[in-house]
């Protein structure tokens, strides 16, 4: 987010590595004709923490009063953030100050509200699943002495046998993270809301991404910049997937129509006990082999052009003058900025295409 008052907000977002926000705000600038931009911060109990981006937060207090830099760890202040009939809410977890040339300004930073699962807040578990249980309901199960709650679960779902897996000393997110990732999905968290979701990394292989039907058509007329860089590899065939103890499974994953070769690092995992999850970690691993290029376009984010915020997980296609593709959405980044007095709020996104056959 930029405006004309030197305040911003950045919000980035990627697979595998969750959202982060960070809000710069101006203290005081000399100049008084200076627009809104319609981004609105405030606490989560209703307090406003300053005025919108595009005005200069007068009084110092008005952010100082909420004692950022005091409060203790898990009790961090919750921000909200509008942008337009968006909404973002974000643990404040990093404050501080920059003065230059008679300009100051205060700079707030933090996570999605599910970082509270994590690392950084959570308690660490020992459980052992001493019954079969499904990867879905260990999801619920890790949650359910939370305020978080699962969304939506659209990856493999399967069996676990008895005394096969257990939370060890991992936190909830780090344990939703390993059946996601087991599973080649990625969790996304809720910008706003205490929810997450696990989607699959590769709604189609990506080798059959071209043939796939895109949840999202962006013509060339409304993009201004794109930019991409190869990454060359070698393209798997075929990869061994397997568990690592006796009561789970094994599997030759490969591509059809193919002899197999070369074949990807193997896989094993305590998670690996049926076909599904088998199927969906090699379909994932052979995905990620061969030649990408790493696409970055950026758009508005507007109704007319019937151009909704990317979502990590998506299929976009690209109709360029040279001719349309297609890619998986693995990142985002949102920025506003105002045209008159009216925002324009613009995202970057990247896109994972595939360029081998």
């Amino acid at each position: 987010v930029t405006t004309e008052a030197g305040g911003s907000v950045t919000i980035e977002s990627e697979q595998g590595r969750g959202t982060t926000i960070t809000l710069r705000l101006p203290v005081a600038v000399a100049s008084e004709g200076v627009l809104d931009a319609s981004v609105a911060i405030t606490l989560a109990d209703g307090r406003a923490a300053g005025d919108n981006l595009g005005r200069t937060v007068r009084d110092h207090e008005k952010i100082m009063q909420h004692n950022m830099e005091a409060r203790q760890k898990g009790a961090e202040a919750e921000i909200i953030i509008n942008i337009n009939d968006m909404q973002f809410k974000i643990l404040a977890e990093e404050s501080g100050d920059e003065r230059k040339f008679g300009q100051k300004s205060y700079t707030i930073k933090g996570r999605s509200l599910t970082a509270r699962l994590g690392e950084d807040y959570a308690t660490r578990a020992g459980q052992l699943y001493s019954a079969p249980i499904y990867a879905q309901q260990i999801v619920r199960e890790q949650l359910k002495a939370t305020p978080y709650t699962l969304a939506a679960y659209a990856a493999a779902d399967w069996l676990v046998p008895a005394d096969v897996y257990g939370a060890g000393d991992k936190t909830p997110m780090a344990v939703i993270s390993d059946i996601a990732q087991a599973a080649g999905a990625f969790v996304e968290s809720h910008p706003s809301e205490p929810t997450l979701s696990i989607k699959p990394r590769w709604k189609a292989a990506a080798w059959q991404m071209a043939a796939a039907e895109p949840d999202v058509v962006v013509p060339a007329s409304v993009i201004t910049q794109i930019s991409g860089s190869r990454r060359v590899a070698q393209r798997a065939n075929g990869v061994f997937v397997s568990a690592n103890h006796l009561s789970g499974r094994a599997a030759d994953v490969y591509r059809t129509g193919t002899a197999r070769e070369p074949r990807a690092s193997a896989l094993s995992h305590a998670l690996y006990t049926d076909h599904d999850v088998l199927q969906a970690a090699g379909l994932a691993a052979l995905s990620e082999s061969g030649t990408h290029k790493i696409e970055v376009v950026t758009l508005p984010v507007a109704d007319k052009y019937a151009l909704p915020l990317a979502q990590k997980g998506q299929i976009w296609q690209i109709a360029e003058p040279t001719g349309s593709w297609q890619g998986v959405v693995t990142g985002i980044t949102l920025d506003v900025k105002i045209s008159g007095d009216a925002p324009e709020v613009w995202q970057t996104v990247t896109i994972d295409r595939y360029l081998d056959d």
